[in-house]
């Protein structure tokens, strides 16, 4: 069994930068809300039966290629990453992206039985980054996915009800006025061919609802616009 144990820093830093991804208008992109890349960075413990992936810290990927519905990392980045975190004392652990859905998109039910999930490039991805059964010298890689969908105001109220796990690996909470969905999978190659294993997603600040403690304002869509979005304090 493997745990991925996802530090208060390490899921601050997704949420800043996932959000900043969702509302700020990024270079010449005709739309906001799109995906961003980041790697994980962290240390590993075994026990004779489990495996404990410690993420202690997300660096994001600034020279990825962002987009509406895909996000391409640079792999001059992540092997000069992965080289300093070494020397650091950090192993790198694997790589965080999001989903971004803007509520006329994708209706919340859809978002959490398949916008929470990875898709078939992201898996391919995945694969592509195994050589030779090995994950940069490790058995395992560690991916997790941020999905982010914000809620329609004329017709949604948000039910922090519902929030807690969906799956032992996927965790439904609510910020602002969006449903976020962080699902954390181990993977590791036989053979060429790409296995999902046994993963439960660990966090202290999600479990204990500590994100409901704070004021994050609201995202809404700007009048008229059907892909601009902005934050209001």
């Amino acid at each position: 069994m493997h745990y991925v144990h996802f530090s208060k820093p390490a899921l601050v830093q997704s949420l800043m930068n996932g959000f900043e991804a969702f509302v700020v208008k990024h270079g010449n992109k005709k739309r906001h809300a799109i995906e961003f890349y980041g790697l994980l960075f962290g240390h590993t413990e075994e026990t004779s039966r489990t495996v404990h992936h410690h993420v202690d810290f997300v660096s994001i990927d600034s020279s990825a290629d962002m987009n509406g519905g895909w996000v391409q990392n640079n792999e001059d980045a992540t092997f000069l990453k992965e080289q300093f975190a070494y020397g650091a004392g950090y192993d790198f652990l694997g790589s965080i992206h999001t989903h971004p859905y803007l509520s006329q998109e994708m209706t919340l039910p859809e978002a959490r039985t398949s916008g929470s999930h990875f898709s078939d490039s992201d898996l391919q991805n995945f694969h592509e980054q195994f050589s030779e059964d090995s994950f940069f010298g490790r058995p395992f890689s560690v991916h997790a996915v941020l999905a982010i969908r914000n809620k329609d105001d004329e017709s949604e109220r948000q039910r922090i009800e519902r929030d807690g796990y969906l799956e032992p690996n996927i965790f439904e909470f609510s910020l602002a006025n969006c449903k976020c969905f962080l699902k954390a999978q181990v993977f590791s190659c036989k053979n060429g061919v790409l296995k999902r294993e046994d993963t439960s997603l660990k966090s202290d600040y999600l479990e204990k609802f500590g994100y409901l403690e704070g004021s994050f304002g609201s995202v809404k869509l700007v009048d008229g616009k059907q892909r601009i979005v902005e934050h209001v304090a």
